[in-house]
């Protein structure tokens, strides 16, 4: 069996992507959990601020990360531990773009990574959902859940991954993409190819996101509005 994969969830203290306050990798070695990691993370100056919006869905304010660090300070033990890796997550198109534009933002280096989109996996899975939110598929399957926290929700977006690979009789994650008809994403230096469920797949010229765009002020320093 080589269901191998690393689950990843991002929270944000508000609307900007690039405002992360928590991420967390679970990872699955044969299809069964291995280990996870979490981290509090203090987001970018001028995108510090939590929204009560965002703050009322996972419990994150800013007390609870003002003495945590910022992404850049973290980003190297979690390049390592996600490069080369098959990365899963529920709305990958989220959690994908969180990654982009705080690597972009804070001019780091890229991991070499393919990806997958459990939503997009779910619904190629199982059919007359009413919703293929990761709370719905999650209860769906009998988990219970702490949803918005990083880590339980990157441990069931791996767990519906298995799920999916045992519902359709798949020894690896290969073989499931293959018989839902789905291609991976691919994201690293050079390249940034979505997760598909139609299109051909593709490679593209990946575009950087502007480190100032981050913060919307784009007068100000890169080192000044990130660090």
């Amino acid at each position: 069996m080589t269901i191998d994969f690393v689950a990843i969830d991002f929270e944000t203290a508000n609307e900007k992507r690039a405002s992360a306050c928590a991420v967390a990798l679970v990872f699955f070695e044969d299809g069964r959990f291995s280990k996870e990691y979490e981290w509090f993370i203090r987001p970018p100056r001028h995108l510090d601020y939590f929204n009560p919006f965002n703050t009322q869905i996972h419990g994150i304010t800013s007390s609870d990360v003002v003495d945590k660090p910022r992404f850049h300070e973290i980003w190297p033990a979690i390049h390592e531990l996600l490069n080369n890796k098959l990365v899963a997550a529920h709305n990958a198109s989220f959690d994908i773009s969180v990654l982009r534009q705080l690597l972009d933002g804070y001019r780091l280096s890229y991991p070499d990574v393919e990806f997958i989109c459990t939503y997009n996996v779910a619904r190629r899975t199982w059919d007359k959902q009413v919703s293929y939110s990761l709370k719905n598929i999650g209860n769906h399957l009998g988990y219970i859940f702490n949803h918005h926290n990083a880590s339980d929700d990157a441990r069931i977006c791996g767990n519906i991954l298995v799920e999916a690979c045992t519902h359709h009789n798949c020894l690896s994650i290969n073989e499931l993409v293959q018989k839902i008809d789905m291609q991976v994403g691919v994201l690293n230096e050079d390249i940034y190819c979505p997760c598909s469920v139609s299109n051909p797949y593709r490679s593209i010229r990946k575009g950087k996101y502007d480190a100032l765009n981050i913060s919307e002020l784009a007068l100000l320093d890169v080192e000044t509005v990130l660090r």
